[in-house]
Order: structure tokens, then C-alpha cells, then sequence
């Protein structure tokens, strides 16, 4: 006697509900996907284009006019023509950039477009011999100006969560012309 076949039934009693469930879950990851690349990609990003200083190697700032000597175990980054140097907790990140005219003129137009307001300029010769002036604005920034010599200005624009006075003094220290 031959055997008779059962009819084959899927999981739900009618079609569009597989339809259904097989869209939302294709909805599912794609949404997945999105979220995880938003959260992930920045920090990886940032990664792929910073190194860490060995504390020995000059980093060009600008079309090389300036330079400076990150210390050992900072983040580097370039942003253009700029040198972004991070100590390595990350309390600390300042922003380096290369410039013409005269220190304290340049660091007077670093504050005006700052809105700092009567912030104390405060000038200074550093062991390496170069002149700097600078100045803490009101929202804990502070902005230096480094006279490289030749016309040439180095301005950093240091942002901390905490005091980090003497790492902004070692990194200036390691600003040459």
C-alpha cells in the first residue's frame, strides 16, 4: 500500500506573516549595523591618524616653519595644518598651529575671536630661549603664542579638565623653529 505524503506546513498558518518576520528581522540588522558603525567609527577613525610621540622625533607644524618635540607617550594628531598633542590620560589636548606676525598681537586676536575679555597676558622666556606669551581665558582655555623667530608664531590652544600647568610647559619646551 503506498504511502500517503502529509501536506507540508510552515511555521505560521498563511504566508505574509514569513514575508512579515523575515522584513523585520532584515530591518533588525540594518538598524544594528547603523548604530554600531556611529559608535564605533569615530574613535577608530581618530585612531587610524594619531601616533604616539616617542619624545625624540620633531613634528612639523604648518609647511614645516615650526616644529616641536611631542614628550614621550602624548597623541599626535594632524588636522591639517594643525598638530593636536594629547597627554596620555587625555586630560589634556592642545592645538598647535604655525602662523606670521608678531606674538603678542596675534595672541591679543586669538583672545578678541575667543570672547575671553580682559584676560592677564602674561610673557615669558623659555629654557629653550624662545619667548612666549599667553594668556587663561575665562572657560578654562589657555592660549600661548611662541615667537619661533623670522616672523614666525607658534599658537597653541590648550583645553584641560584639570590643572595640567607643567605639561603645557613641557610641551611649549618642545616647540623649535
Amino acid at each position: 500500500m503506498p504511502q500517503e505524503v502529509a501536506p507540508h506546513r510552515g511555521l505560521f498558518p498563511w504566508r505574509p506573516w514569513d514575508i512579515l518576520l523575515a522584513a523585520v528581522g532584515a530591518v533588525a540588522a540594518i538598524v544594528f549595523l547603523v548604530v554600531a558603525l556611529v559608535v564605533v567609527w569615530p574613535p577608530v577613525a581618530t585612531n587610524l591618524s594619531s601616533d604616539v610621540s616617542d619624545g625624540t622625533t620633531a613634528v612639523p607644524i604648518g609647511d614645516a616653519q615650526a616644529s616641536v618635540v611631542v614628550p614621550e607617550g602624548w597623541v599626535v594628531q594632524r588636522s591639517g595644518p594643525a598638530v593636536i598633542a594629547r597627554t596620555p590620560d587625555g586630560g589634556l589636548s592642545v592645538q598647535l598651529e604655525a602662523t606670521e606676525g608678531d606674538a603678542p598681537e596675534v595672541l591679543a586676536a586669538l583672545l578678541e575671536s575667543a570672547e575671553a575679555g580682559s584676560a592677564t597676558v602674561r610673557a615669558e622666556t623659555l629654557a629653550s630661549g624662545l619667548r612666549v606669551v599667553h594668556a587663561d581665558a575665562a572657560d578654562g582655555v589657555v592660549y600661548a603664542v611662541i615667537d619661533v623667530g623670522g616672523g614666525t608664531v607658534v599658537t597653541a590652544t590648550a583645553t584641560s579638565d584639570g590643572d595640567y600647568r607643567a605639561a603645557l610647559g613641557l610641551l611649549l619646551e618642545g616647540v623649535r623653529a
